[in-house]
């Protein structure tokens, strides 16, 4: 709506996000193209094109999921835009702060220096939407309740976008699909009747343990048999974990689902890259920004090509299938993305993403944590894990603070002169 007034004035209107995939979701809901802010400036040879000294043409530029900002490619934008042009920051301040150093987003609004408003009423259409309802919830330090299709299995059916799978995860010192029995409670029960209590006592009564499923095997379940079930063979599915660590990070993940989902076969080329196998069909992630490629850092797509013997591969990126050719020397760039971490998603959108949430992932456990990976989602958030760890995550506010200076310097007026 907001283009539509201004193209009815006359203005020129440029749309830029951080990321190609945010870029991409302008460009479907407006109707119009949207570039990352990287392309909008034209980086070449190790340096933005678009400066000061060489503006961009534009009136009104619109820029998209802000709070994936970081300091140093914001000052690179703004020197970038024109006197007498103005811009609109769009952004969720309430998601996980930039990778990069900074708080630009937080940091303008709390200034008061710049005009802002808060989308806050939710309207029918959303309404409808528990992934919605949920969020806010968690976003004002509710814990949800969410549904379980172990307790309602009619929940598939219904296609609801909001799940809870209660599970555990086996420990070192207990068996894998027995992890919540206590040992020396059954070992000095005086009866097979009281042993069973003893265990039965421990489970929660909606629990994967009833039917001999560790959380790791609900994943695995999720990502291969349920999701598409229900929601299509191809709907898009990505598991975002809050860690790379442990049985449920992201690298045990990605070689479970990897082994499972796309398993070695005669005829099918694969890779070989220090620690990592690829093949192709492999959901990969680029790890950091290369401009010579245009690829950057979360930047995800499927492999489409490999030869062995040049040690090469072709990957076509989403959303828009471009391909990109690696040589030998950026293979070492490329991980697999079966899983990715809730950081890394930033700026994206899935169809379908399971979240592990376990007591196991405590040091990340944080409220604007769990609001990200939830509002990743367009059709379905799946939790896996405890309501315990889930009510530690609501409950739990991330207390470090960046080290910024922006907002002083709005509102000393320092900025004026920049």
């Amino acid at each position: 709506m907001i283009v539509k007034l201004l193209e009815s004035m006359r203005l020129k209107v440029l749309l830029a996000a951080p990321t190609g995939r945010a870029a991409q979701r302008m460009s479907e809901v407006i109707g119009r193209e949207a570039k990352t802010i990287h392309r909008l400036l034209e980086w070449q040879h190790g340096k933005f094109k678009k400066n000061e000294e060489d503006p961009l043409d534009v009136d009104f530029l619109i820029v998209d999921e802000c709070s994936m900002l970081d300091i140093n490619l914001t000052a690179s934008l703004l020197k970038a835009v024109p006197e007498g042009s103005q811009v609109l920051f769009i952004g969720d301040a309430d998601q996980l702060p930039s990778v990069g150093a900074g708080n630009v987003l937080k940091d303008m609004i709390a200034s008061g220096k710049v005009p802002c408003f808060q989308l806050t009423e939710i309207f029918r259409q959303a309404r409808e939407s528990l992934i919605i309802q949920y969020a806010h919830q968690i976003n004002h330090g509710e814990i949800p309740y969410i549904d379980s299709p172990f307790k309602k299995p009619e929940l598939w059916r219904q296609k609801i976008d909001c799940l809870f799978l209660d599970s555990e995860e086996a420990t070192r010192e207990q068996p894998r699909k027995f992890q919540h029995v206590n040992l020396d409670e059954v070992y000095q029960a005086e009866s097979r009747v009281e042993e069973l209590l003893a265990v039965l006592k421990k489970v929660h009564p909606w629990s994967s343990l009833h039917y001999g499923l560790a959380a790791s095997d609900i994943v695995r379940k999720l990502y291969l048999e349920w999701i598409p079930k229900y929601f299509g063979k191809n709907c898009e599915i990505q598991i975002l974990s809050p860690m790379t660590r442990g049985s449920l990070g992201t690298v045990s993940l990605n070689t479970m689902i990897h082994q499972a989902a796309n398993p070695a076969a005669p005829g099918k080329s694969q890779l070989t890259v220090g620690d990592r196998i690829f093949r192709v069909g492999d959901r990969v992630i680029h790890r950091k920004n290369n401009y010579d490629l245009g690829v950057f850092n979360g930047d995800i797509g499927t492999i489409k090509a490999i030869d062995n013997e040049e040690l090469t591969c072709v990957v076509a990126f989403f959303p828009d299938s471009r391909e990109v050719f690696y040589e030998k020397e950026h293979i070492v760039e490329l991980d697999l993305a079966y899983a990715i971490t809730i950081h890394k998603s930033q700026g994206s959108e899935f169809e379908a993403v399971i979240i592990p949430v376990l007591t196991q992932h405590y040091k990340m456990l944080f409220r604007n944590l769990l609001y990200t990976g939830l509002t990743r989602a367009r059709k379905l958030a799946v939790f896996v894990g405890t309501r315990k760890a889930l009510a530690l995550a609501v409950q739990n506010q991330d207390t470090s603070r960046r080290q910024t200076a922006l907002k002083e310097l709005l509102v000393s007026g320092a900025g004026d002169s920049v």
